[in-house]
């Protein structure tokens, strides 16, 4: 359990006024308690209290292998989870919940307490996490510097003549091979007029000459996510998407060149 974290988001509680606060989504569960588990549909909750008494709601299905410096309690299919958080709850006025907790639980837990205030706490446990420290800080540059190498590699993949989905296809490894942990979300490579869809789903289009490539990706690197965006053309550029290309570069460049601490987004 990381205490100074826990403390901090202890009191956003108390200025948000929360008895307590109910956390569901798994990244933010580990950045308190430095596990990692993935439920799937099952209940998994980190109940943060206002007065200490901290507990991680916890199917028997999964395991844990070292102590987390935190209280379990434990439910299987067949109980009722829900009834598990209430049980452990004193007399609440306002609970907090995240806002990735799904209906099928929050509403089953509202028709318990009908006399309980519910309300989204997502910002008690987002505004921690949104300030890096020093360690967090390398983890982020090491998966930037993971995703620079791989994005040279797909640049070059991409010139071999590769389909949108044959080039996607090799950055897995080419994160493997690099140290990351595999992609942060699927990556976009769009060639000539598919990188007007900001979504597009790579096909097997094949490059053309003068078709610009829009290649957006990022990889994990100890639960760090990277995310790039890069614009290259193939074999030659025509004047209006040089001209097209070089005003967004320099609106970027000026954007970068006033951010500064104290100035408003």
């Amino acid at each position: 359990m990381n205490k100074s974290r826990i403390d901090k988001v202890v009191a956003n509680m108390k200025e948000a006024n929360l008895d307590y606060l109910l956390i569901s989504e798994p990244s933010s569960i580990d950045y308190l308690i430095d596990y990692v588990n993935h439920p799937g549909e099952r209940l998994y909750v980190l109940m943060i209290a206002r007065n200490g008494q901290h507990k991680l709601f916890f199917n028997k299905l999964f395991f844990v292998e070292n102590d987390l410096g935190i209280d379990i309690i434990w439910h299987s299919d067949t109980d009722d989870a829900i009834q598990t958080i209430v049980d452990n709850l004193n007399n609440p006025k306002m609970i907090g919940v995240d806002k990735h907790w799904t209906a099928n639980f929050l509403l089953s837990l509202m028709d318990k307490m009908p006399n309980v205030r519910f309300v989204n706490g997502s910002k008690c446990i987002d505004y921690v996490r949104m300030i890096k420290d020093e360690t967090e800080q390398a983890l982020m540059i090491e998966a930037s510097r993971i995703n620079d190498k791989a994005m040279d590699e797909v640049i070059n993949q991409v010139s071999l003549g590769l389909s949108e989905l044959e080039a996607a296809d090799k950055l897995g490894k080419i994160y493997t091979q690099l140290g990351g942990d595999g992609n942060s979300f699927d990556a976009i490579i769009a060639y000539g007029a598919n990188g007007a869809n900001p979504h597009h789903e790579n096909d097997n289009s094949c490059l053309l000459p003068g078709d610009s490539v829009i290649i957006d990706m990022g990889c994990k690197y100890k639960g760090y996510c990277s995310d790039m965006t890069r614009t290259v053309f193939y074999q030659e550029v025509s004047d209006e998407a040089r001209n097209v290309y070089e005003l967004v570069k320099a609106a970027n460049e000026a954007a970068e060149a006033i951010i500064r601490p104290g100035v408003k987004l």
